[in-house]
């Protein structure tokens, strides 16, 4: 009798990262479902016990794709991992740490929101730097990550709300 041959079969480990965003909080820039291109977004893996294994730092590229992930593999002794996505302006941090960020942690809005992208996309690069978002997926099998071709999606969420306001000079009349 010959065995069906199984999506996955051939899967070399290997983690592609995708994202989508929550649209809760916003509705303008294309930022309510998808990051801004070239943002910076820290990925941390981590065994279910809470062990890290991996960290990179990603860059979106505006179509809710990352490049950064190419050498990103699930643990071969590993049947479920958790992952955790960050997006934050920290000008204190120069660089990525190498393990998730546990301490008090301080954000940065920019002053000017309006700063065109680098690419003069319709999201300025100062509101999507702005943009403060966090993703976590936990219990991710092996089986599962094998089935869909090493796909991960990355539910974010933003963790700032957005407030509008409006100025308008009042006239008195007479």
């Amino acid at each position: 009798m010959k065995k069906k041959k199984l999506l996955g079969d051939n899967w070399d480990g290997r983690i592609h990262i995708s994202s989508n965003v929550a649209t809760l909080t916003r509705a303008t820039h294309s930022l309510d479902t998808k990051i801004g291109k070239d943002v910076k977004v820290w990925l941390y893996l981590d065994k279910t016990d809470g062990t890290q294994v991996d960290y990179k730092e990603l860059t979106s590229d505006g179509s809710n794709g990352f490049t950064g992930d190419e050498a990103l593999y699930y643990p071969a002794s590993e049947t479920s991992i958790n992952l955790y996505g960050l997006h934050m302006n920290n000008s204190s941090i120069s660089t990525m740490p190498t393990t998730f960020p546990t301490s008090s942690q301080t954000h940065s809005v920019e002053s000017d929101q309006k700063k065109p992208s680098s690419d003069g996309g319709s999201d300025p690069a100062n509101y999507a730097k702005s943009d403060l978002i966090y993703a976590k997926v936990t219990g991710k099998t092996k089986d599962a990550v094998r089935t869909a071709n090493g796909k991960i999606e990355l539910e974010f969420t933003h963790l700032l709300s957005k407030i509008e306001v409006v100025l308008k000079k009042r006239c008195k009349s007479g």
